[in-house]
């Protein structure tokens, strides 16, 4: 079975056409940050993360890869209508830095609050991807509010799926939302 950021990954292709603006509002390692911005080469993307261990790792991969239409912020993903105006696809994978400080993880507070102005953010036909991890105490929060979340959210405007192995506990799942329409 395929891991659950590779089943992300999947959701996102179809989205995705070269010359979008695309978001990774937690960039980590970087694995969807290269992906992102080989999906659209003569695009753009925009990868947060608030430690500089994750900016340096993800900028060794794209300097590896040869990539330059990503631009490395360091800052919160909250603070995301700082740096852009709209985007086709986005992603964020919640959790911590694999392989870095479990202890240092995204905080419910400042997720939501990227989450909505994100979707603001998000272009008609868009995609924002949503990857949880509710086996740690901060990754329960958060699952339990974007579950409860999406239900609340209008479906004029939006289509919502969850994507999720049933027979196991506390496992990551997906949560995807796609922009229909505006209000």
């Amino acid at each position: 079975m395929k891991r659950i950021v590779d089943y992300a990954q999947l959701f996102m292709r179809d989205y995705l056409k070269d010359g979008d603006v695309a978001v990774d509002f937690t960039m980590g390692n970087g694995d969807d940050t290269v992906f992102l911005a080989k999906r659209t080469p003569h695009g753009k993307v925009y990868a947060f993360d608030i430690l500089m261990q994750a900016l340096m790792n993800t900028k060794a991969k794209l300097e590896k890869e040869e990539i330059d239409n990503v631009e490395l912020i360091l800052d919160g993903h909250e603070h995301v209508d700082r740096y852009i105006s709209s985007f086709k696809v986005g992603v964020f994978n919640f959790g911590y830095l694999p392989r870095g400080n479990k202890a240092m993880t995204t905080l419910l507070k400042t997720s939501r609050e990227a989450v909505e102005k994100a979707l603001k953010l998000l272009e008609r036909k868009g995609l924002l991807i949503l990857v949880l991890y509710p086996g740690h105490e901060q990754g329960a929060l958060e699952s339990r509010y974007f579950s409860s979340y999406i239900q609340s959210l209008d479906t004029y405007c939006y289509e919502c799926f969850t994507f999720k192995m049933e027979n196991k506990t506390d496992c990551p799942y997906i949560i995807g939302i796609e922009k229909k329409r505006e209000k």
